[in-house]
């Protein structure tokens, strides 16, 4: 059976037939045409004389001088140079054109710095000798301008800004508090008055949603005066008490249940685990 489907393949191989010399010749100019246009694309060997490398121009200082700029550092060396920040990163459009140049200044061995963005065209650029690759880099106004400028604000830092703000205004919500104890019965437990409560009772208890879901416990008790409890401190998330959240509650925004089995407790809240999170943090 091989041999036949072999011997097929053969057969039909030898069935087709052969290209002329013109199409022969046709194909190869079309494969040519191809090959011309993307010879096209134009490859540098080397740069140009006066070409500066991204890696040299960031971490370059920047400086202003006194007058005018020169056209090197030679011609006025010993104008009073002024070293003014560090040249941090270099910002594109996606149509590869420089939109601004960051500079970090001020502050003291970093510490109270802030990044600035500039336009290219702001900055000079003058020679240091025959060696390309020394220069300086000079801002054409002055240092108080730069010291006056806006901070540059990273997209990435904006929207964790914008995130934060946004978590602060849930902060501010009242909602997130709840107003009342949830009106809930559980079979199997007992609701146990506020006035029936004590510390050992409530201490590490376990803190649930209206739906039964664990969102964290009651980790400390504050008084409300010698003799009374006032408000409860609920800790929240995290994992094995690492991260977690802790949160105040008065204690009549609970419920507390106790199993009729025995004395453990339940604490029911009105409020979801993210509602507690997003709540101020308790930092007694």
């Amino acid at each position: 059976m091989k041999r036949l489907l072999i011997s097929t393949a053969v057969l039909a191989l030898l069935s087709t037939p052969a290209l002329t010399e013109t199409q022969q010749d046709d194909a190869a100019t079309s494969a040519g045409a191809q090959i011309q246009s993307k010879s096209d694309i134009s490859f540098s060997l080397e740069p140009a004389s006066n070409s500066i490398f991204g890696s040299d121009f960031i971490g370059a200082r920047l400086y202003t001088v006194e007058g005018e700029v020169p056209e090197t550092y030679l011609q006025d060396a010993e104008a009073d140079w002024n070293d003014i920040g560090e040249i941090s990163n270099i910002v594109m459009s996606r149509d590869g054109n420089v939109q601004d140049i960051l500079v970090d200044v001020g502050g003291f061995l970093g510490i109270g710095e802030k990044t600035v963005a500039v336009k290219m065209d702001e900055l000079k650029v003058i020679s240091d000798g025959d060696d390309v690759s020394q220069f300086f880099v000079v801002f054409r106004s002055n240092r108080e301008q730069l010291e006056q400028a806006p901070e540059y604000v990273y997209p990435s830092e904006r929207e964790e800004a914008d995130m934060r703000e946004a978590r602060d205004e849930r902060r501010a919500d009242a909602s997130y508090m709840p107003t009342s104890a949830p009106q809930i019965d559980r079979d199997g437990y007992t609701h146990v008055p506020q006035d029936d409560l004590t510390v050992a009772d409530l201490q590490g208890a376990p803190v649930y949603d209206a739906n039964d879901d664990n969102i964290g416990e009651i980790g400390e008790l504050l008084m409300a005066d010698p003799t009374k409890l006032g408000d409860v401190v609920i800790d929240v998330g995290g994992f094995l008490g690492i991260g977690e959240k802790h949160v105040r509650l008065p204690l009549d925004k609970l419920n507390i249940q106790r199993a009729d089995d025995g004395d453990s407790l339940r604490a029911y809240v009105n409020s979801t685990r993210e509602q507690l999170e997003e709540m101020p943090a308790y930092d007694g």
